[in-house]
């Protein structure tokens, strides 16, 4: 197979080593015994209460007007804190030291401060907790310094966060920086961290999750229940931007192998992110939540973990909006991005694959999607509809066909559900979410048919028309095939793999040599009986399509679950002369040549 480079974009791929937000663990030496350190000494920086009112109202108008934005779950404070000039230093005997300040913004149910400037030296450990000591972040370490000299953290519980350096001796202190540029305060979103509000001990009581909609059924209920719809599952993250969540879903592509390159790329809506940006940097304090989720259909067990990662590099999106009227008409609607960092082992994610075929909703084995999706920030849900309408479009009627509708039997859709993925019967995706009617049922839970628009991987691969009306940002920047597909194969799908790529073969290369060593053809020539013998190491469901020399197909054929045999094919009702018979796996696609003769 021909090497395909994308040298237009080469510069774009070759990024730093950023590292992620991930969490090292650790308790403060203030809280150790015997610290005479308390809060109450702490030097405490109060920032200006945000028109929560004003924000609500807002919110309301928003849903109200089927406005494609995050859920809105925070507001931006501005600041302006030098944490190492306006902290409070404390000395210890070993000749290491505390760093300490409090940062309080009134009224706000969580905080995640901003900081743009961060620079932590070796030997140096930042943690953050809230005013009652329950809730700790950190320690972040010199491991989480980015490339974009930024960070941020998790929300954290409450109306004040306490920042604490722990600072051994011997570290370089002329390295460090760290200034809190802006402050996202929660005003919704956030009851998770309810369980951080207890004093009186332990927290043995459950989280009050009721964020969502009643229509909504945790992501490990029955209906999602099979082992590809789990690795799709785990390849469903919660995102966190401007102030705002959305969905996204971690993606495959076909330059991904075992023993070279995986690239953690994500795909979500484009309008998660309302300034259309296409920097790096304006991705670099992104904040990724994974397996936020129930471990059971019922709320009986608290959602497992806070595996998190910070930052992510752009790598293409459609324009937002599409068009300057209506304003939140949406032709395409994706963005997809790299993650900054590899995947945590302990974080069990994977990568899943996706299927750009646009004859789908035609084929009557496709009688199951799924979705899985944060509505409202909430713990993962499920929606599952047995159909999809290829002729949906969202908030415009000038291009057709864009999105894939579906109206969901179980489940639905609501704002933090966007960029959400829908995934067909083998757990592939085929859309992200742009939005729908949302999570609207009767108070006992029962749904109706709530009515969802993704935007299509097939649409997004080539998106003719931000090529034409955004030529600025043509090409790769603005298209999904030269990300999805860098090795230029053409294949219509993609198998899920590991966060790592380890049960990936080594390459697609290597995918197609193995295919195409598994089939001949034979009479060749033929008078139109060919036999196609196989020899697959496992069954394996192969799709045949037999085209002419102009490229139209004449005649196709499906072999379910092939193994190593003989297979007969009656191609009689062909005229004599040279056609290409296309073999296609969920791996691989390569052509084999045969000749009539009558």
């Amino acid at each position: 197979m021909k090497k395909f480079y994308l040298s237009v974009f080469l510069v774009s791929v070759i990024g730093g080593a950023a590292q992620a937000q991930i969490s090292r663990g650790g308790i403060p030496w203030s809280m150790n015994a015997g610290s005479q350190l308390t809060a109450a000494s702490l030097t405490s920086i109060g920032l200006q209460q945000p028109d929560y009112a004003l924000y609500e109202k807002e919110d309301l108008e928003d849903a109200q007007s089927g406005a494609a934005k995050p859920y809105r779950v925070a507001a931006e404070v501005a600041a302006n804190i030098d944490v190492v000039q306006q902290g409070q230093w404390s000395y210890r005997n070993d000749g290491s030291s505390i760093l300490r300040l409090a940062v309080e913004v009134p009224g706000a149910k969580a905080l995640s401060l901003q900081f743009d400037q961060f620079h932590l030296p070796k030997g140096v450990s930042l943690y953050i907790t809230n005013a009652n000591g329950l809730h700790i972040l950190g320690a972040y370490t010199e491991k989480n310094n980015s490339e974009f000299n930024v960070f941020i953290h998790e929300e954290l519980q409450g109306n004040k966060a306490i920042l604490e350096l722990n600072i051994e001796n011997g570290a370089n202190l002329d390295q460090l920086q760290m200034h809190i540029g802006k402050v996202w305060s929660y005003y919704r979103g956030v009851s998770e961290l309810n369980k951080y509000l207890s004093t009186s001990g332990p927290i043995v009581a459950k989280p009050t999750i009721d964020e969502s909609s009643v229509c909504h059924i945790n992501a490990n209920c029955p209906q999602g229940e099979g082992l590809p719809f789990e690795k799709a599952k785990n390849a469903t993250v919660r995102m966190f931007s401007g102030g705002g969540w959305c969905t996204g879903t971690l993606i495959n592509n076909t330059g991904n192998s075992a023993t070279g390159d995986c690239k953690p790329y994500l795909l979500t809506a484009s309008h998660c992110d309302g300034s259309n940006s296409r920097e790096d940097e304006d991705f670099a304090t992104y904040i990724f939540r994974f397996n936020y989720e129930y471990l059971s259909c019922d709320n009986s067990q608290l959602p497992v973990g806070n595996n998190t990662m910070t930052g992510a590099y752009f790598r293409a999106r459609s324009n937002y909006p599409s068009m300057p009227s209506p304003s939140n008409a949406l032709v395409s609607d994706f963005m997809l991005l790299e993650l900054t960092e590899a995947i945590p082992e302990a974080y069990d994610a994977y990568l899943v694959g996706w299927n750009r075929d646009i004859g789908i909703w035609m084929n009557e084995d496709y009688f199951k999607y799924v979705g899985f999706h944060h509505p409202a920030g909430d713990a993962k849900k499920l929606s599952v509809s047995n159909f999809v309408d290829p002729d949906g479009t969202f908030n415009q009627q000038n291009i057709s066909a864009t999105h894939w509708r579906t109206s969901f039997q179980t489940g639905g859709t609501a704002g933090g559900s966007s960029g959400s993925g829908l995934f067909d019967k083998d757990g592939l995706l085929i859309g992200d979410l742009s939005g729908g009617p949302g999570g609207n049922c009767s108070e006992d839970g029962e749904d109706y048919g709530i009515v969802a628009d993704y935007s299509k991987i097939s649409y997004a691969w080539e998106n003719g028309y931000d090529q034409a009306q955004f030529q600025e940002f043509a090409g790769p920047a603005s298209r999904l095939k030269d990300w999805l597909d860098p090795a230029n194969t053409g294949v219509m799908s993609l198998g899920t793999t590991k966060y790592d790529c380890s049960d990936m073969p080594n390459s697609v290369k290597d995918q197609e040599e193995i295919l195409q060593s598994s089939i001949s053809l034979y009479p060749n020539p033929s008078n139109g009986r060919v036999i196609a013998k196989l020899n697959f190491a496992n069954p394996t469901d192969l799709t045949i399509k037999v085209t002419n020399i102009y490229g139209a197909v004449v005649s196709s054929f499906e072999i379910p679950a092939a193994v190593a045999h003989e297979y007969a094919m009656d191609l009689s009702h062909l005229a004599s002369g040279v056609y290409l018979m296309q073999f296609t796996t969920a791996d691989a696609q390569v052509a084999q040549k045969i000749v009539l003769t009558k």
